[in-house]
């Protein structure tokens, strides 16, 4: 006797590797996932062998990361979280990735775009290792490409339409080596060995003085109710907005404009940051006044003290 097999034969599935509409929306939706630029990373998205067989399948799409590397410097900041923040929204995200930084406030790290804006924040934890004391609720950040996260980058990354050169020369800092090499405050680490030393002390120097400055405004507004990250951000975006005031008036479209410019704040005649100046800190303090009302009017946990401000700034 002759068994009959009635059951059809199994047909072979293939996935039709041809560039439909859903495929295409497929891919838009993970270049818009991702972020992934030409010099960033590559978003591959495999079709097929070159067979040409029914066996043809859609491979999961793989995600090639760039190293990110660079100092968080106030003094060199050692145990500072330093993070991408490729959402945009200065938190970071269970995704977005981090390192602590080193004793001489290098980070490194993988992310999917060399775009991406690097965040530092301090903690209990964070030892400015030039003067061995912690330096907690600072927050430092740098426009995309920076390599250097400091008081100056977070200035310039607060007021975009301001230049590099131009906050360097109204900070007294040289825009040139001495070896003709430019000093560029994005990228310029003062505590590296081979740092040009008179270059090197300036941008120290102007550091020190945005920070003492930031610290005392961020007391201020600590006294008026902040909690201290958020007291530190007020008083940073105020002060990056006093300072802009003063670079924006520098002239920096050519070498002769730039040579006067820094011969002008030399001389005491060019419009030179002074954080000495009870006018400026004055600026600061109304800056920060108006902020902290604007957040309060927000938040009923907050209640303003006006002596706060007058009190810290007069000391």
């Amino acid at each position: 006797m002759v068994l009959k097999n009635n059951r059809k034969p199994k047909r072979s599935v293939a996935l039709n590797c041809n560039w439909n509409i859903r495929h295409k929306k497929t891919m838009q939706l993970l270049k818009n996932r991702y972020a992934v630029s030409p010099f960033a990373g590559l978003l591959l998205f495999s079709c097929g062998n070159d067979t040409g067989s029914d066996s043809d399948s859609v491979s999961v799409p793989t995600i090639i990361t760039v190293p990110i590397s660079g100092n968080a410097i106030k003094g060199p900041l050692q145990n500072a979280l330093a993070f991408a923040d490729e959402d945009g929204d200065g938190v970071q995200g269970p995704d977005e990735p981090s390192a602590l930084t080193k004793s001489d406030g290098s980070f490194s790290f993988n992310a999917s775009n060399s775009e991406t804006k690097v965040i530092v924040k301090t903690s209990e934890n964070t030892i400015d290792t030039s003067s061995g004391e912690i330096l907690s609720g600072v927050t430092l950040s740098a426009p995309p490409g920076s390599s250097v996260i400091s008081p100056a980058s977070t200035i310039l990354e607060a007021q975009p339409d301001i230049k590099p050169e131009q906050l360097a020369i109204a900070l007294g800092v040289p825009i040139s080596a001495a070896d003709g090499s430019p000093i560029d405050l994005l990228n310029f680490n003062p505590f590296s060995p081979d740092a040009d030393p008179e270059a090197a002390l300036a941008v120290e120097k102007a550091g020190q003085q945005v920070m003492v400055t930031v610290q005392a405004v961020s007391a201020a507004a600590e006294g008026a109710g902040m909690d201290v990250e958020a007291a530190f951000e007020v008083a940073m975006a105020s002060i990056s907005e006093v300072v802009a005031e003063e670079a924006e008036k520098i002239d920096t479209s050519s070498a002769g404009s730039i040579a006067a410019a820094e011969a002008a704040v030399a001389a005491g005649t060019g419009p030179k940051v002074d954080f000495s100046d009870s006018a400026l800190l004055e600026d600061v303090s109304t800056s920060v006044k108006t902020l902290v009302t604007k957040i309060a009017a927000e938040d009923n946990t907050i209640t303003i003290d006006e002596s706060a401000f007058s009190t810290v700034l007069d000391t």
